[in-house]
C-alpha cells in the first residue's frame, strides 16, 4: 500500500493517511475523517464506515451496503462522567431477507405489479424529476408496495412475512391491517405517506371493479398540534400540497388524488370517552351538540357561501373547553358507515361505548354528555376538501 505514515503526539492518535480518505488503524480511537458521508442520498448505499467490536468506527471504508442490525446504547457510569456503551450488534435478520427480496424486486422491473403503480415507480425513481426523491424514501414506499402486490410464490420470505403480519393483526389490532416503515429523522416520512396515499388512489382509479387492496379514505394520527399542522399539506387541495411540490404523481395521473378523503387528528380523539354520569336526567341536565351546516367566507369575492351537512366529512366535540386548546373527547365521520376501511375504525372506536354512542359515531347529532364544568362547549368540522371550522358556545347559567 503506498501510504504516507505520519505520527502525533500520541502513538494513540497514529493514523494512515491515504489521497482519498484518512484512516484509524483497527482498534484505535478515530481522530478524524475528512470525507464522513461516502454515498448519495438518491441512490442505493454503496459503502460504509467499518465499526470496531465495540461498535466504533475504525476508519476503514467497506465496500456494499451495512446490513440492518440493533444496536442499544446503555448509559455506563465512569467516575464522577455518565457516558453511553453500545452493546454487541444484533443482526435484523428479517429487515435484511426483506431488504434484498426488495431489490430484486426492483432490478427486474417489479414484477406482479399493477400497471399503475409501475408507472408511479418509475416516475419516482426518475432523474430528472426536481426535486429528486431520497433512495430511502423510494425503498420505503417500495416495501409496503411489494408487501401488497408481489407473487408471494417468487418471493419465499414475503409469503413467510403475510402470514406472521395477518396473525399478528388478528391477534393485537383486532384485525385492523397495520404496516410501518422506520426512516431517519430529516429523510421525507411526510413524502413517503404522500407517496403511499398517491399509490392507493391511483390504483383505486385505475381498478375496474372495486379493488380491496386500496382505499380513498386515510387518517393522520399525530402525536401534537404542530405535527398536525405540518401534514395539513397531505390534502390534495392544499394550496402546497405534498404531491404538487415534490412532483410525487405524473400529470396524466394527478386528477385521481381529486377522490382521496384526508384527515387528520391528534391521538387525544381516540382515548376513552366520558362516562355517562350515572345521575338520573331528573338531577343532571345532560347535552348534545349537532351540525346543521356551516358557512365560509371568500375573501376575494367578499361573499360567504354555505355548505351543507353533506360536506362534513368528520367532526369533533370539545365537550369541556378551556378558550385555548381544542382537546376532541368525541369524534364522528358522518356518513362513512358503509366505508369499509371506516368501519373497521369505528368498531375499534366503539368497544367502549354504548350503542347511543355508537350510533353517533357516523351521525351529525352526539350522544347526550355531561354539562361542562368550564361552561364551554367547541365543536370543529372539517369538510370533505381538508378545510376546518370551530366554534365555541358558553353555557348560561
Amino acid at each position: 500500500m503506498t501510504a504516507e505514515a505520519t505520527a502525533r503526539d500520541s502513538a494513540d492518535d497514529l493514523t494512515l493517511v491515504t489521497k482519498s480518505r484518512v484512516l484509524a488503524l483497527p482498534g484505535r480511537p478515530l481522530d478524524h475523517i475528512s470525507q464522513p458521508v461516502l454515498n448519495r442520498p438518491h441512490e442505493e448505499p454503496s459503502r460504509y464506515w467499518q465499526l470496531a467490536e465495540d461498535n466504533t468506527s475504525t476508519g476503514v471504508v467497506i465496500e456494499g451496503r451495512r446490513l440492518s442490525q440493533a444496536l442499544v446504547i446503555v448509559p455506563k457510569e465512569r467516575g464522577a462522567q455518565l457516558r453511553m456503551q453500545v452493546t454487541a450488534a444484533e443482526q435484523n435478520e428479517l429487515v435484511n431477507r426483506i431488504r434484498d427480496a426488495v431489490a430484486g424486486w426492483r432490478d427486474a422491473n417489479y414484477p406482479g405489479a399493477t400497471s399503475a403503480t409501475r408507472q408511479l415507480l418509475q416516475h419516482w425513481r426518475s432523474e430528472v424529476n426536481e426535486p429528486r426523491l431520497f433512495f430511502a424514501q423510494v425503498e420505503a414506499a417500495e416495501t409496503l408496495i411489494w408487501l401488497t402486490e408481489a407473487n408471494a410464490s417468487r418471493y419465499p420470505v414475503l409469503a413467510e412475512v403475510r402470514r406472521d403480519l395477518a396473525e399478528a393483526n388478528r391477534d393485537y389490532n383486532s384485525d385492523i391491517g397495520r404496516l410501518a416503515v422506520r426512516v431517519a429523522t430529516g429523510s421525507g416520512k411526510t413524502a413517503v405517506m404522500g407517496m403511499v396515499i398517491a399509490w392507493h388512489a391511483v390504483n383505486a382509479a385505475a381498478s375496474q371493479r372495486r379493488d380491496s387492496r386500496y382505499t380513498t379514505c386515510f387518517l393522520a394520527i399525530t402525536p401534537g398540534h404542530t405535527v398536525r399542522e405540518r401534514l395539513a399539506v397531505l390534502h390534495p387541495a392544499h394550496s402546497e400540497n405534498v404531491y404538487d411540490e415534490m412532483r410525487l404523481v405524473p400529470e396524466s395521473k394527478r386528477s385521481a388524488l381529486g377522490a382521496v378523503k384526508f384527515h387528520v387528528l391528534n391521538f387525544q380523539a381516540f382515548q376513552r370517552r366520558d362516562r355517562l354520569s350515572a345521575a338520573s336526567s331528573d338531577a343532571k341536565k345532560l347535552l348534545r351538540a349537532g351540525i346543521r351546516g356551516y358557512d365560509t367566507f371568500d375573501p376575494a369575492t367578499g361573499n360567504a357561501a354555505a355548505g351543507g351537512p353533506d360536506d362534513v366529512a368528520c367532526w369533533m366535540i370539545d365537550t369541556d373547553h378551556d378558550g385555548e386548546s381544542f382537546y376532541a373527547r368525541r369524534i364522528h365521520f358522518p356518513g362513512a358507515e358503509n366505508d369499509r376501511q371506516i368501519k373497521k375504525l369505528l368498531r375499534e372506536l366503539g368497544k367502549n361505548a354504548d350503542d347511543v354512542e355508537q350510533e353517533a359515531l357516523t351521525a351529525m347529532r352526539s350522544a347526550p354528555f355531561d354539562p361542562p364544568e368550564r361552561r364551554r362547549v367547541a365543536v370543529k368540522i372539517v369538510t370533505a376538501t381538508g378545510m376546518e371550522m370551530t366554534a365555541i358556545r358558553t353555557l348560561e347559567e
